[in-house]
């Protein structure tokens, strides 16, 4: 939905055609690798015993260990360690020094994860449960959640795990409430009346992990409006509607993957997912 939204045309190309780009995204690998490491903390956690910080690094490092410079290593300017010369570094050694700065990064999260948010939890409900949510027509939502928290002030919340460059920007107090997501994904759970985000900030400040516990009660009509947007946007869909939206070509500090393919439709770059399905 964020992506239709964002520019249908690139849904299109994207989904319906499956090409993407021979790329490494930092931001897609970081985030499963720290969302498996965070799943081992929980789970052992539920289980009544320690996680420990050596094997929550072991699993986020194998997990981010499968970009082996097979391909470029689409990183963020504020991932790159303070104080390097880029002018003097090739695109090579740029892009290793990202990728070894945030396995830094990673295991920080990871200590400060276990050491300040964890005691902040009374006991931990769910992990990775995933629902399925059909219509009359027979098409499927899934969500996922992250989990489903009793705080010890006694409020239980389903929570989702953020990372990014400016928590403070991206995720305000207020922000948790007016996820559409959220408020899908909590619709599945009768009874729990909060959601929240933990978002843990990439972009160290003096060497330490910025994070934060946003937690809002849920808002009945936001849950409407957000499967009311689902539907809109399914039915757009199913229309073929896939007009470009070029407005947003240039997003997230960077051009768009699929620029050169959607302009000039050139295919340099790019690789095709399921080529065998005839379209």
């Amino acid at each position: 939905m964020d992506v239709y939204k964002l520019c249908p045309y690139k849904y299109y190309l994207q989904f319906v055609e499956c090409w993407e780009a021979d790329k490494t995204f930092s931001a897609l690998l970081f985030g499963k690798a720290f969302d498996l490491a965070l799943n081992y903390i929980l789970e052992v956690t539920k289980s009544n015993k320690t996680p420990e910080n050596t094997k929550a690094y072991k699993i986020f490092e194998a997990e981010m260990n499968t970009w082996t410079g097979q391909n470029e290593f689409l990183y963020f300017k504020y991932e790159l360690p303070l104080g390097l010369d880029l002018d003097e570094m090739s695109s090579d050694n740029r892009q290793r020094a990202a990728f070894d700065n945030l396995l830094v990064i990673g295991r920080k999260m990871i200590d400060t994860y276990i050491d300040k948010i964890l005691p902040q939890f009374d006991e931990i409900l769910e992990i990775q449960v995933k629902k399925k949510i059909e219509n009359d027509e027979g098409d499927i939502l899934t969500v996922i959640i992250d989990t489903i928290v009793k705080m010890k002030d006694g409020r239980t919340v389903l929570f989702d795990h953020k990372s990014g460059s400016d928590i403070k920007k991206y995720y305000p107090k207020n922000s948790a409430g007016k996820s559409q997501q959220l408020s899908l994904y909590v619709d599945q759970f009768p009874g729990i009346n909060n959601i929240g985000y933990i978002p843990l900030q990439k972009k160290l400040v003096e060497n330490e992990v910025v994070y934060d516990i946003i937690i809002n009660e849920v808002d009945p009509l936001r849950v409407e409006a957000a499967y009311q947007d689902v539907t809109d946007t399914l039915e757009k869909i199913k229309d073929g509607r896939f007009e470009k939206n070029e407005k947003n070509c240039f997003q997230f500090g960077r051009m768009c993957d699929h620029f050169a393919l959607c302009k000039y439709g050139k295919r340099k770059g790019m690789i095709q997912k399921f080529p065998e399905i005839k379209r």
